[in-house]
């Protein structure tokens, strides 16, 4: 797969779909080889640490699988 293909593919209708509906203002995901991190602007003193695993599990599954496949296998 082209480096091209792989970062358009960063983005499908999934991905879009799962990042528009996430209503948590002030939460951003970053992406650092196999780690996903998850942080907040620190505005809350409540948060609900499943409800983050939970956006953090479904921001994994959002790609589609050939891509996690080939990243999986580099």
């Amino acid at each position: 797969m082209s480096p091209y293909r792989a970062a358009h593919a960063m983005l499908p209708p999934t991905m879009i779909s799962f990042l528009t509906e996430v209503a948590d203002e002030g939460l951003a995901f970053h992406v650092d080889g196999d780690r996903v991190l998850l942080w907040d602007d620190g505005r809350r003193v409540d948060v609900d640490l499943a409800r983050r695993m939970e956006l953090i599990e479904r921001f994994v599954g959002a790609p589609p699988s050939y891509l996690r496949e080939y990243h999986s296998a580099r």
